[in-house]
């Protein structure tokens, strides 16, 4: 393998990965002002939201994160002990590390304990576990 070839193959990863990132940031830029329907939807869109300011922390967009998380915290509250509200605590954790909703998305995993877990259960506690042990 030559140097010429290695050089090439990564530079186009490194094209396809700041394209990659550059229409994630583009989408939650528009999406972070979208309206929706019910506090489902919002729920939804808010998971989805801090999910991406997660992976995207990197390009240090901190006005974007400040919107996502303001807009989280408006709905949070709002929802019963669900799936979705363990998942914005454990992603609200995940972006600003207050031990709050460590605590909050932790008492709602705990409530799925002695029976099974759905698959976005499970995904979800391993993203919890892995957050909490890289924080």
């Amino acid at each position: 393998e030559s140097f010429s070839e290695t050089s090439n193959e990564e530079f186009d990863y490194y094209d396809r990965f700041i394209k990659t990132n550059s229409y994630i940031l583009q989408s939650c830029s528009r999406l972070v002002n979208e309206p929706t329907a019910d506090d489902k939807q919002e729920a939804e869109l808010c998971y989805v939201l801090l999910l991406a300011m997660t992976n995207l922390v990197i390009l240090n967009n901190f006005s974007l994160i400040d919107k996502c998380i303001k807009r989280s915290l408006k709905i949070v509250d709002r929802l019963q002990s669900s799936l979705f509200k363990a998942r914005l605590y454990t992603y609200l954790f995940c972006l600003e590390g207050k031990a709050v909703y460590k605590e909050q998305a932790r008492a709602i995993i705990n409530t799925w304990r002695g029976r099974s877990k759905t698959t976005e259960e499970q995904r979800l506690i391993r993203d919890y576990q892995l957050i909490i042990e890289n924080r």
